[in-house]
């Protein structure tokens, strides 16, 4: 027989253990519903590399929706480089300890959970010393007078301070030497090349120079035509001649007083962009001797390039990077493109663009310039922004690759490069 007594315990020990059961259930969907109330994401830098011995203050940019966080930062190893949080900021700084290769945590955590976390990698480099050493690559040396050598100088150790180097010629007569190492043959002889430290001019070592024959000095030089009149789209070629003709250096360079109008390339090409005059000046390497003609370009600014008369003829044929179908199309795609446009082109590889493509941007600062390639296996979209300066970055040749105009190993760089798959 079952007392009173006994169903209220049975009712209260049900109602306990009921409530027991339930607890947790009801706890953790109150949990559940405040991680939902509450979202966020942390984003700090790119990867960075440090001098032994510096530190340096870093950040990260947090999204978040709730109303306060907390942000834990993180060394891989505290050996190479201790990272500590500012108070009530959302920046840290980095003391880079020793020599080696570390990654950089962030985490982000609100209400007590970890909600995000975002890492960087930090290379610490060695201190800088003192220069120990130089050496001069190769020893000796023989060339033709009016024949250019590049020699090599190294500094020791790698990591020195101050790897500046000071070159020297011990007789100028025979050879001269520039100051990044190019030696020049004068005339016949022996002469000794030098490199030395700017850090410690003690501290240097030699090249044996020897010069055969004797080098011929430009005196002069003309062009095959004073005056030139051309048609807006249309081109034409300029020839030069060097005095006196044994002259070793018989290499010019051209230039335009209007680009706008009529630009020229380096192999004395000239294409009429615009109505107007521009004079064309070529000008010897050895002696700075120069020649010019005046051209006149008719018509209106409309341009339609072809293939039998383009208006961006190709200073070099195709080598390596440099190629003239690529240069062209891409010039025709600029000049046609309408007005406020974007023009593209593709090519199944890293190129480079250059002077003809430059002076088709200069003449169209209305519009900008899509170019799609491969690298590495993957898609790039490089995009040369309205008006930009693409001859200021053009190198002694005329041209740039378009992995040094968008410091790839550090994209995006100056120009916007997009990797689309």
């Amino acid at each position: 027989m079952i007392s009173k007594k006994s169903i209220g315990g049975i009712l209260v020990t049900l109602t306990v253990l009921c409530f027991a059961l339930f607890l947790p259930v009801f706890g953790m969907q109150a949990r559940a519903d405040e991680e939902d109330d509450f979202w966020g994401y942390v984003i700090t830098r790119d990867d960075m590399s440090m001098m032994q011995g510096s530190s340096a203050d870093v950040s990260c940019s947090v999204h978040t929706n709730a109303d306060s966080y907390v942000l834990y930062w993180y060394s891989s190893n505290d050996d190479i480089a201790q990272v500590q949080a500012r108070e009530w900021s959302d920046n840290a700084t980095i003391y880079a300890l020793n020599e080696g290769t570390v990654t950089i945590s962030v985490t982000l955590r609100i209400a007590g959970m970890n909600v995000d976390s975002d890492s960087f990698t930090l290379r610490v480099d060695p201190k800088n010393t003192s220069v120990s050493g130089v050496v001069v690559n190769p020893d000796n040396i023989t060339i033709n007078a009016g024949s250019t050598y590049q020699l090599q100088g190294y500094v020791y150790p790698n990591n020195a301070a101050n790897k500046g180097l000071y070159w020297e010629s011990w007789d100028t007569s025979v050879a001269t030497v520039s100051s990044n190492g190019v030696v020049t043959g004068i005339r016949d002889g022996h002469t000794t090349i030098a490199a030395r430290s700017v850090e410690n001019g003690s501290l240097h070592d030699t090249c044996g120079v020897n010069v055969a024959g004797t080098l011929t000095p430009v005196s002069g030089i003309s062009l095959s035509r004073s005056t030139m009149t051309l048609n807006a789209g249309s081109s034409a070629p300029l020839s030069y001649a060097i005095y006196p003709a044994s002259a070793n250096n018989k290499n010019v360079t051209w230039y335009s007083s209007n680009e706008m109008v009529a630009p020229v390339y380096q192999d004395g090409t000239v294409a009429g962009y615009h109505a107007g005059t521009a004079v064309i000046t070529a000008r010897t390497q050895d002696g700075g001797y120069s020649a010019s003609c005046t051209v006149t370009v008719y018509g209106n600014s409309s341009i339609t390039p072809s293939p039998s008369n383009p208006v961006a003829p190709t200073p070099a044929p195709a080598s390596g990077t440099h190629d003239p179908v690529f240069i062209y199309n891409t010039c025709v795609a600029i000049l046609n493109t309408p007005a406020n446009g974007t023009a593209t082109a593709v090519c199944s590889k890293p190129l480079a663009l250059d002077v003809n493509v430059a002076n088709a941007l200069k003449y169209r600062p209305d519009v900008q310039l899509l170019i799609n390639f491969p690298f590495n296996g993957h898609s790039f979209n490089m995009l040369i922004p309205r008006g930009y300066n693409l001859s200021a970055k053009l190198d002694a040749t005329g041209y740039v690759d378009f992995l040094v105009l968008t410091n790839y190993q550090n994209l995006p760089g100056e120009v916007q490069v997009v990797m689309v798959k």
